[in-house]
C-alpha cells in the first residue's frame, strides 16, 4: 500500500487477506493484489522506476515491454498471464 501511495499517488483500503497471485521467477517474486476502489488520481510519481502508467485490457498485456525476467515468466503456459486469464 505504501508503494501505491508513493509511486502511483493513490490510497487503497486494506487488501484482502490473500493476494490474487504470487509470481515466482528466476531472481524475483511479485505479489499481485486486486484493488477495486481507491482515492486519488493515479499518476506516475516514480518516473525513474517506471516508464509509463496506464490502463490496459487483458489482451493487451502480451504486448507490454516488461523487465526481461518478468517477461520470461509471463510467456510460459503456466505463467501469471495464463493464470489471470483462467481466473477471470
Amino acid at each position: 500500500m505504501r508503494e501505491l501511495r508513493e509511486e502511483v499517488g493513490i490510497e487503497v483500503a486494506r487488501p484482502p487477506n490473500r493476494p490474487f497471485r504470487v509470481v515466482d521467477g528466476e531472481g524475483f517474486r511479485m505479489t499481485v493484489w486486486t484493488v477495486t476502489s481507491w482515492t486519488g488520481s493515479p499518476n506516475n510519481r516514480a518516473t525513474r522506476e517506471h516508464d509509463d502508467l496506464r490502463w490496459v485490457a487483458l489482451d493487451e498485456l502480451e504486448d507490454l515491454l516488461l523487465a526481461p525476467l518478468f517477461w520470461q515468466q509471463k510467456q510460459t503456459e503456466n505463467g501469471w498471464l495464463h493464470s489471470c486469464r483462467t481466473s477471470l
